[in-house]
């Protein structure tokens, strides 16, 4: 049983399967998801940024890797690259980072529930609960926007 809780991320057919040790007077209704997984694209990444090491820093920078698509990872490169992180649900998603002095921007791929008011994963406008943002920008508003090392740091490590 440690084993299946503790060595995921676990996949059926594609989909993150979330496992947690169970909660005596446990009600689903009652449970709060706090994290989620979700496919993250990176559109016209440079070819030299195609390497294990750096998509693992871009995952963990956007959230925690859970795995880098096959596709990807096995040099058939399309025009993005694609990897699955888990994201935390309260805060913000980011729109983008910088790999190296590259802006690189982040697309996500479950925008059904991706909230346009407050940037956050998991539910839409119609549902959202937070204050509106103020910004001149909405879709940067809060977003703290993380820096991923180059090939060049990662050989010197």
């Amino acid at each position: 049983m440690d084993k299946v809780i503790h060595l995921g991320p676990w996949f059926i057919n594609g989909h993150f399967l979330s496992i947690s040790k169970w909660k005596s007077n446990f009600v689903a209704r009652n449970e709060k998801l706090t994290t989620s997984a979700v496919w993250v694209r990176l559109p016209q990444l440079p070819t030299e940024f195609y390497d294990g090491k750096i998509l693992a820093k871009i995952g963990n920078a956007i959230g925690r890797l859970l795995k880098i698509d096959t596709c990807t990872s096995t040099t058939l490169r399309g025009r993005y690259a694609r990897i699955c992180v888990e994201i935390p649900l309260e805060i913000p998603v980011q729109s983008f980072l910088f790999v190296g002095d590259l802006k690189q921007d982040i697309l996500y791929e479950e925008e059904d529930f991706l909230c346009k008011n407050c940037g956050r994963f998991g539910h839409t406008l119609r549902q959202c609960t937070y204050i509106k943002m103020q910004s001149l920008d909405p879709h940067h508003a809060g977003q703290k926007h993380q820096q991923v090392a180059t090939q060049d740091a990662c050989d010197s490590e």
